[in-house]
């Protein structure tokens, strides 16, 4: 059912690729959901899975120093370096999470990352898993996408949470209005799927335009 391919290294990550060979679709979307980064698809199109990568940024510890460095800037290459190899090893789409003030995890820009990932890949989509849209203005978050979008056209996934993705007090420095922002995240939601499409809302266009 399944057979071990081989490894690949990106930066300090490595991660096992298993071809997945079952018959049923269904269980075929199970596997790899259950594997995760360490399923691929199969290059015969009847036994074809996507596979989806959620990169949520760790740090890379450096041991040649002691006390034990954390190489923040080496974790964020590594994560382009990563986003090059699964393009390679045909996923379908890569991801990336935000969170803040947490030192075991660095991506606290996905959209930033997500156009450095687009000007070093060709064809994989590229996501926010998700931007924590209660610490924004809808309208900017829609801006940043549109113009992510112009960059790489068909390629840009909008995932939006309303979790702090860090401490309170983090989230108060972010938005000062925090602690009511979350209540209004469905209006900020439809807000946002108005200005992402181009549309006219509340006599805003969110530029650049589809």
């Amino acid at each position: 059912l399944l057979r071990p391919q081989y490894k690949a290294r990106a930066g300090n990550r490595m991660s096992e690729i298993v071809e997945i060979r079952a018959a049923d679709p269904y269980v075929r979307v199970a596997l790899a959901a259950a594997l995760g980064d360490r399923a691929t698809m199969v290059r015969d199109p009847d036994r074809y899975v996507d596979i989806t990568s959620l990169d949520v940024l760790p740090p890379r510890k450096s041991r040649a120093s002691r006390p034990i460095v954390i190489d923040l800037p080496e974790a964020l290459r590594d994560t382009l370096d990563l986003a090059s190899h699964c393009e390679a090893l045909g996923y379908r789409r890569f991801w990336l999470s935000e969170h803040h003030s947490l030192p075991t995890i660095v991506g606290s820009a996905p959209e930033i990352l997500m156009a450095a990932i687009a000007a070093r890949t060709r064809h994989i989509r590229i996501g926010s898993a998700g931007v924590m849209l209660p610490h924004y203005s809808a309208l900017k978050v829609a801006e940043q996408f549109r113009v992510l979008d112009a960059l790489a056209p068909g390629r840009i996934d909008l995932g939006v949470g309303r979790a702090p993705g860090g401490d309170m007090r983090t989230a108060m420095a972010l938005n000062p209005n925090a602690h009511t922002a979350a209540d209004q995240f469905p209006e900020q939601v439809r807000d946002l799927q108005l200005w992402t499409r181009g549309q006219r809302h509340r006599g805003i266009v969110a530029h650049p335009l589809p």
